[in-house]
């Protein structure tokens, strides 16, 4: 029977080497503020030799006849500052099947060495020489040829167990503690007595997540408990499950969740938004750094209204080109009145037009994290100003307008003839600086002055908006010959005119027809 419940005891780790936690948790729960593992090689016995030694209580007879060599008993349980609370830790040091086992320990004067040839039988004798804590030894038979993977492996599983430990954990004399931390460029840490926090923005679909007691680990994972964001939880609260590879989710676990609930809505939010308006003086540095805010932060961004507090609302988070910072709120109404959101590298003459009808453009390139962030905060996809809007500039001297004066009245009444009207017909510099529309002959502007958008199109057959401007790029080549050959046959003339007018529109196969028969009435 005894052997049946030590091999069901055994199975349960699913992976042996997981021994080295069990041991480091009995030594913690020893309080020893200190515990070393060793792992070489013998080459007499040739086998493995592993050690680990802690600085703790130690055990004395009673002990362990009682505790250590009875399966299932323990005299930690309904004591919080122990972890292992089962009793049945030291048994995992049998899942990877060792030769031999030694216990030495002592305690109030004795001092014992418990020996186990790989079973259930032991043998308990007393020591002459006093020990100090507890060290546990273990030797299984393998090749030489195996060893550097064993070690490997030994030195992995402590790492992943015990990294964050409270207690100073060598391995082969290296000191392997970890702070306690996440992967994330914004991030913020909590502690409040008996439990401490780290909590982060990420990109990652399956952030990391981690739980542990006192610095062991309890859980680690990747799943999207909390979308965007990753996480480590150290508690003394947290316990594990029985199988020892889960965290156990009663009340203190749904505590500790709700704390971490708080850390984010409140600390992490505040984190984000003081991070961010840093960058806002534009530097090179920082246009980087804001970059990696709102890359990490974008999941979160989507869901922005129920994330982030009232009282972030109104705070400026998206740098501009012109005018400052804009909040989250400011540029969602923008964006609802423009019927889109536009970002530039640096101030140029469109954006300069864009701010003076009131349009924000937020510093960054098409396609950056940023403008990413932008499109979760106002469900546009952003345009690059510079190419999405024109603003060509009006030549209003008289000697431009002569210019044009034989051709306009026909241009007019042939777009009137495909039921389409333009008040005015002006000459316009379209070679400003950064214009991304030298190449157009000419271009529609709904009222004087203001920024054309260029991704507008179906206009000239809409019956709700008509333009009240043709400009006429007066540097193209097309127009200047248009403008030639004015004196001689301005019907022509403005025919070109008005056909390369809607064809920036999406010219109707009978429109030109149209426009034709127009042309030849005016004759």
């Amino acid at each position: 029977m005894i052997e049946e419940v030590f091999e069901d005891l055994v199975d349960q780790f699913s992976d042996p080497f997981t021994f080295y936690r069990e041991l480091i948790q009995n030594a913690m729960d020893a309080g020893s503020n200190q515990v070393e593992v060793s792992v070489e090689y013998d080459t007499e016995r040739r086998a493995v030799a592993i050690a680990v030694a802690d600085a703790g209580q130690g055990m004395d007879r009673e002990i362990i006849q009682n505790e250590l060599t009875r399966l299932f008993s323990s005299s930690k349980e309904n004591d919080l500052t122990k972890i292992g609370k089962f009793g049945i830790g030291f048994v995992s040091v049998f899942a990877i099947q060792p030769d031999i086992v030694l216990v030495d320990t002592g305690q109030g004067g004795e001092f014992w060495r418990v020996a186990f040839e790989g079973g259930t039988d032991y043998k308990c004798l007393r020591l002459r020489e006093p020990v100090e804590g507890t060290t546990v030894r273990v030797y299984k038979n393998i090749k030489e040829e195996d060893f550097e993977e064993f070690r490997h492996r030994s030195l992995d599983t402590v790492r992943y167990w015990c990294r964050y430990s409270d207690t100073d954990i060598f391995f082969n004399g290296e000191r392997i503690n970890e702070g306690l931390d996440v992967d994330s460029p914004c991030r913020v840490f909590h502690r409040q007595p008996g439990t401490e926090i780290v909590v982060g923005y990420t990109s990652s679909t399956l952030p990391a997540v981690g739980m542990y007691n006192r610095g062991l680990t309890l859980k680690e994972a990747r799943q999207e408990s909390l979308p965007g964001i990753t996480f480590r939880i150290k508690s003394r609260y947290l316990e594990h499950t029985l199988t020892r590879d889960n965290v156990l989710e009663d009340d203190n676990y749904f505590k500790a969740m709700k704390i971490l609930a708080g850390v984010v809505r409140e600390d992490l939010t505040e984190k984000l938004f003081g991070d961010c308006q840093a960058c806002f003086p534009d530097t090179l540095a920082n246009r980087e750094r804001l970059n990696e805010l709102m890359a990490a932060a974008g999941p979160v961004l989507r869901r922005w209204k129920t994330e982030f507090p009232k009282r972030f609302h109104d705070r400026a988070l998206f740098p501009c080109v012109e005018g400052g910072a804009r909040n989250i709120e400011e540029l969602r109404w923008a964006a609802l009145k423009e019927g889109a959101v536009y970002v530039d590298s640096s101030s140029n003459h469109v954006t300069r037009v864009l701010h003076q009808f009131g349009i924000p453009v937020v510093r960054g390139e098409a396609g950056s994290a940023v403008a990413s962030a932008l499109e979760a905060v106002t469900g546009y996809a952003p345009r690059l100003a510079r190419q999405s809007v024109a603003a060509p500039v009006p030549l209003l001297r008289q000697i431009h307008q002569a210019e044009i004066a034989q051709i306009s009245g026909p241009v007019i009444g042939m777009l009137r003839r495909g039921k389409t009207a333009v008040r005015r017909i002006l000459l316009a510099d379209f070679g400003y600086e950064g214009s991304s529309v030298k190449a157009r002959p000419c271009l529609a502007q709904f009222h004087d002055g203001e920024p054309v958008r260029l991704f507008e199109r179906g206009f000239w057959r809409s019956l709700q908006k008509y333009p009240g401007l043709l400009l006429l790029n007066h540097e193209h080549s097309l127009v200047r010959k248009a403008i030639a050959q004015a004196e001689n046959n301005p019907l022509l003339a403005a025919f070109v005119i008005a056909k390369a007018a809607l064809l920036q529109d999406g010219l109707p196969g009978d429109l030109e027809a149209k426009i034709v028969q127009r042309c030849v009435g005016m004759r």
